[in-house]
């Protein structure tokens, strides 16, 4: 049931993260959007929609196959960092 309404709240949320303007290069490792309430960059950086997302791209609710297996790590804390509020 968490995965459904995951699927229905982040699907392809999580493949965006800020860059940097000039060199292009990763700034951070957690998803952004483009107005609030998600998370904004920083003036020196700007979102786009190239980051694989996080795990390397295991931690997903694009399909239900991700969407099961990301709410089973957050579950059983196997997942790490994924998970936390912090």
């Amino acid at each position: 049931m968490f995965a459904i309404i995951g699927l229905e709240f982040y699907m392809g949320q999580f493949h965006t993260t800020c860059y940097d303007k000039l060199s292009g290069d990763r700034v951070d490792e957690r998803p952004c959007g483009e107005e609030l309430p998600s998370r904004l960059c920083q003036n020196d950086s700007r979102c786009e929609r190239r980051w694989i997302g996080p795990n390397y791209g295991i931690t997903q609710f694009d399909n239900i196959l991700f969407a099961v297996l990301t709410v089973f790590q957050c579950i059983t804390m196997e997942g790490g960092q994924t998970c936390s509020t912090s």
